[in-house]
């Protein structure tokens, strides 16, 4: 039964011949009359419980209404917990089980399943100690039979499968299910063969079911349309095999080519066909080009990992060889910031080699802009003394002398500054002086 909501109809108790959780045998119509004519919520209203409780119990709903749909008995609910609501409709409660007072009044509905949802705050119900009610549930030989379907049908007992056959399919005989072992899905006649087939059919339904169980449901499933005529007329159930599906497949193939316009832009021969050799042929070419293309993307990234690692070194070294140039007075810090390293950026990007003088020597850009600071430039910058401690560079006044101090004291303290770099701290440092100095070595 599909649960739509306690505001709708609940199916909660079967007429027909019933066995109790003792064993004693009851007439269901008759308990269903009973329940109707005794319903009266103001004397007792029916709760909604898990399970089937002796005396005290939460209630998560209380039953509002009761009617007789068919032979059965169905009642609809009030006040019903929103938590235990959702619970049932998400089918963690899927079988009920009514429980009734001797006379015929209904006492509880019993759903069972699952642990109880956490709900603070529920109201307790509280039935009288060692009051007699009649609890119906399937017995234990209704489920030794089922064991025994299980074994016979080659399928599994599943949750929310029923025990007993359903009212309206009681004389319907087990082998006219297509599960017999659960009585789902019963096919007595070719109408009820269309609906199992179409219920079957619905990807939900198959999912409790492995694979071997799913095979024996479709091949019975197969029998019964074969027995009724069912889609003969369409060839429905007509069976292929591989080789005639591919073979099928072909020729759709070949058609669809075939009425393709003739605008040149694809040609192809008046009834031309294609072999199973030309469709594998396809595929493969097919996979080997999606594999060189794959290699292709695989050696591109590869090449622009190993390019930005070069270029990463190639800076490196410029910035090493700037640093070296400056320590040694041949480069300034100006001309680093003037843009040295990128002028030799761009030269290293080439790798053209270029022959020079008589010599004929063959060398790149790079290294001979190098080459022309290291050994043909003169030195600008002399770290030697000047001036003496006591005079400056122009002759007058003694801030040479402590400029030249500080300076010392800076790359003694921190060995890894060059001159001009020490000499440009104590510029910042000291701007009056280094003001005054500027004023001493101009005059």
């Amino acid at each position: 039964m599909e649960f739509r909501g306690f505001g709708d109809w609940v199916e909660i108790f079967r007429g027909g011949k019933q066995i109790d959780s003792k064993g004693q045998e009851h007439d269901g119509d008759a308990l269903i009359e009973k329940a109707l004519a005794t319903f009266d919520p103001a004397y007792h209203e029916p709760p909604a419980v898990i399970g089937h409780p002796k005396e005290d119990a939460p209630a998560y709903g209380w039953v509002q209404e009761l009617k007789k749909i068919g032979d059965t008995l169905n009642a609809r609910f009030k006040q019903v917990v929103p938590e235990f609501e959702q619970a049932v409709k998400d089918g963690l409660f899927k079988k009920r089980s009514a429980a009734f007072y001797p006379d015929g009044r209904l006492r509880h509905v019993g759903f069972l399943g699952a642990m109880p949802p956490a709900v603070k705050g529920l109201a307790d119900v509280r039935f009288k100690g060692g009051e007699e009610y009649i609890e119906f549930s399937a017995s234990s030989a209704e489920h030794a039979l089922q064991e025994a379907r299980a074994k016979k049908y080659g399928i599994g007992i599943k949750d929310g499968g029923n025990v007993t056959k359903p009212g309206e399919w009681k004389d319907v005989p087990d082998g006219q299910f297509l599960d017999p072992v659960n009585y789902r899905y019963p096919c007595p006649d070719a109408d009820q063969t269309r609906a199992a087939a179409s219920y079957w059919g619905q990807e939900k339904n198959q999912e409790q079911y492995n694979p071997d169980e799913r095979s024996v449901i479709t091949g019975r499933l197969d029998t019964f349309r074969k027995k009724f005529g069912i889609g003969q007329s369409r060839k429905e159930d007509t069976k292929m095999t591989f080789k005639e599906l591919k073979d099928k497949l072909v020729a759709v193939f070949t058609k669809a080519i075939q009425d393709l316009p003739e605008d040149g832009s694809l040609q192809v021969p008046s009834g031309k066909t294609f072999s199973e050799a030309d469709i594998e042929k396809a595929k493969k070419e097919a996979a080997e080009a999606a594999a060189k293309a794959e290699r292709e993307k695989v050696t591109k990234e590869f090449a622009e990992q190993g390019r930005i690692s070069r270029q990463d070194a190639r800076k490196r070294e410029i910035s090493a060889w700037c640093e070296a140039m400056v320590k040694q007075g041949r480069l300034t810090p100006a001309l680093v910031k003037f843009g040295v390293p990128e002028m030799l950026h761009f030269l290293a990007s080439s790798e053209d080699v270029i022959e020079f003088g008589e010599t004929k020597e063959k060398v790149t850009a790079f290294d001979r802009f190098k080459a022309l600071f290291e050994t043909e430039i003169p030195k600008v910058i002399t770290f030697g003394e000047v001036a003496t401690r006591d005079r400056d560079a122009g002759g007058q006044g003694t801030a040479g002398a402590k400029m030249e101090k500080l300076i010392g004291e800076k790359m003694k303290t921190d060995k890894a500054l060059s001159y001009s770099a020490a000499f440009a701290e104590v510029q910042r440092e000291n701007p009056d002086l280094a003001k005054e100095y500027q004023q001493e070595i101009s005059g």
